[in-house]
């Protein structure tokens, strides 16, 4: 038998939430426990927090235009600069995505364009995901809510975490995007990290909540101890081959596949993924 969705106390807590909001215009989708319960764990259950929470996002949306940023065009350049692969939904009912981050120029971006364009751009990508996962639930016909994450640092250089404008824009962004998002991701499994990445994981890790900490796992650069758990977790068959799938393709990241958004042409992805980064100093 499985378990139920909700603990009686949850379930008597979405009661009382929903109540205490109704004076909110709420959309429907607002309205569903699978987005309320969201923010009554990110404050542990206790009503009174994750209703300031909820008001405080709901203002924030209306101030950031959150709710019609999909609409809004970047640059070719900053539109393609993060390329993420949706892997579809693993057997637990998650949200597969896959971020060459190593290959990010994060740098180079939030120098050229600026921190106030760059998290309309991350925001930006936060609600497509979101899109995403809605309409993966109505073909499916079951509530895909949360993601499952790979974050390859594979190319990552010591430059880049030198950038003082990439870590600032970092401790800038991270707090808002847990505030205005929670409980998005159910795990993030972070692969490839180099040498330096305890370093850099101890700045930025004061701005993470311990609810997002506790999701991550860290994995060095042996690729059979990572993709063991890959293979457990993701769902494979929609994966391309470098990152443990079996999705055939054109190359190993199947760079002319569908499961890319927000990426640049095929052959201008796999050299991004093939070529060493260089930045100038």
């Amino acid at each position: 038998m499985a378990a139920p969705k909700y603990t009686q106390e949850e379930q008597e807590k979405l009661i009382q939430f929903r109540l205490n909001l109704s004076d909110l215009d709420l959309t429907p989708h607002q309205l569903e426990d699978e987005f309320l319960i969201k923010w009554l764990r990110a404050r542990s259950l206790d009503l009174v927090l994750a209703e300031k929470m909820l008001r405080d996002s709901i203002k924030w949306r209306k101030e950031f235009k959150a709710d019609t940023i999909l609409e809004e065009e970047f640059p070719y350049e900053l539109a393609t600069a993060e390329p993420m692969a949706f892997c579809g939904v693993s057997k637990d009912g998650f949200a597969a995505n896959i971020h060459p981050f190593g290959r990010y120029d994060s740098k180079g971006v939030v120098e050229k364009y600026g921190p106030d364009m760059l998290e309309r751009f991350h925001v930006q990508k936060g609600e497509s995901v979101i899109r995403i996962m809605r309409n993966v639930s109505e073909k499916i016909q079951v509530p895909v809510t949360q993601t499952i994450e790979i974050f390859d640092m594979e190319g990552y250089s010591f430059r880049q975490f030198c950038s003082k404008a990439a870590i600032e824009y970092f401790m800038r962004v991270c707090p808002k995007m847990e505030s205005n998002y929670p409980e998005m991701m159910h795990y993030v499994m972070v692969i490839n990290a180099p040498r330096f990445f305890n370093v850099m994981f101890s700045i930025v890790k004061p701005f993470m909540s311990k609810a997002t900490l506790d999701k991550m796992q860290v994995f060095g650069c042996d690729k059979e101890k990572w993709k063991k758990v890959v293979r457990e977790r993701f769902p494979v068959e929609n994966m391309p081959p470098y990152w443990g799938g079996t999705l055939e393709g054109v190359d190993a990241y199947c760079s002319d596949s569908d499961i890319w958004i927000r990426s640049p042409k095929p052959k201008d992805l796999k050299r991004m993924m093939e070529e060493e980064f260089r930045i100038e100093a």
